[in-house]
């Protein structure tokens, strides 16, 4: 490689980094965070960022529990998510006969400034082809009484599937996808930081 044909690779190379910042990757999660606001009530929050440079995408708005990390969502229209560290306790939902047993709930949303669309009677996040958008996973889980103290340091939070729809610029039609359980690997909140 000569002397002219180096600095233009380099000059290259620093116009990239310089007007395309952004990561290489489409999807990514970047912040996870959990906290114990009373001895009844937590809050989960996975912060993570979508964007394709040759697709739009639509993603959901709503998120739904699942009863254990192996089951995945349904369709495209909610994230699953599963909270660990729940053991000796029950949703709200299941009767219970012990007394000592604490039942619970939890709610979720996906927060952003992405623009809300509706597609076929369900609301999903719209971010245009060369865009990138950062959405928040909140999620509140509320005990009917005190959860033992042990259970703190052992409440998660995982995201165990992720469906995004996707219309690419050189092909017709929409297709859905999840994001692969590698990725999800990074969709999980580290335990409570206590009050």
């Amino acid at each position: 490689m000569n002397m002219d044909t180096r600095k233009i690779f380099l000059t290259a190379i620093l116009l990239v980094v310089v007007f395309f910042p952004q990561s290489s990757s489409a999807y990514e999660a970047t912040k996870q965070s959990a906290f114990k606001l009373d001895d009844r009530t937590y809050l989960f929050l996975i912060e993570y960022e979508f964007g394709f440079l040759n697709a739009d995408t639509w993603l959901p708005l709503a998120a739904v529990k699942v009863p254990s990390t192996q089951t995945i969502t349904a369709g495209p229209s909610q994230i699953s998510y599963y909270i660990s560290g729940l053991a000796g306790t029950t949703t709200v939902d299941r009767s219970v006969t012990a007394t000592n047993i604490p039942a619970w709930r939890s709610h979720s949303v996906v927060l952003s400034s992405a623009q809300v669309v509706d597609v076929a009677d369900e609301k999903y996040y719209f971010v245009p082809k060369r865009e990138r958008h950062t959405f928040t996973l909140v999620t509140i889980l509320r005990a009917d009484k005190p959860l033992p103290a042990d259970t703190d340091r052992a409440l998660k939070l995982q995201v165990t599937a992720l469906p995004y729809t996707v219309e690419r610029e050189d092909r017709p039609g929409r297709s859905t996808h999840l994001v692969s359980p590698q990725s999800l690997a990074g969709y999980r909140t580290p335990a409570p930081l206590l009050p």
